[in-house]
């Protein structure tokens, strides 16, 4: 077997085959896509700067941990519709991403109708003093 470049030809001869293989390379192009790495960086700042307020605000114990598993899950869900690089599983026409959003999901509407339905505390130090 040999293997002769020239330009964007290759062609490659076998010893037991009468006609050389001629390959012919083309320029690979893609279609254009989301930059959805950016899109979740900018996701996660905007979560973090929110919560970050939100903190002093909060009346139990728990609400931030709540308000984050809310509003990521729905984010990520959003975000996964516009990638491509993931097949939708199991029959359900949705991602492995898109799922586990829909568990976190519904964990957090767990925990809100625990925290929502406990005591108010809050074990915070700066509000013990107040």
């Amino acid at each position: 077997m040999s293997v002769r470049r020239a330009g964007q030809r290759v062609e490659i001869r076998v010893a037991d085959r009468a006609k050389p293989l001629v390959l012919t390379a083309r320029a690979e192009t893609s279609l254009p896509i989301h930059p959805t790495q950016l899109y979740s960086t900018i996701n996660g700042v905007v979560l973090f700067l929110f919560l970050w307020s939100y903190f002093p605000y909060r009346r139990r114990d728990g609400e931030v941990a709540a308000l984050l598993m809310t509003l990521y899950p729905i984010t990520r869900f959003l975000l996964e519709i516009i990638r491509t690089d993931e097949p939708p599983q199991w029959g359900t026409g949705l991602t492995v991403s898109q799922i586990i959003s829909l568990l976190i999901l519904s964990g957090a509407a767990v925990l809100w109708a625990y925290i929502l339905t406990s005591r108010r505390n809050l074990s915070s130090p700066q509000r013990l003093a107040a």
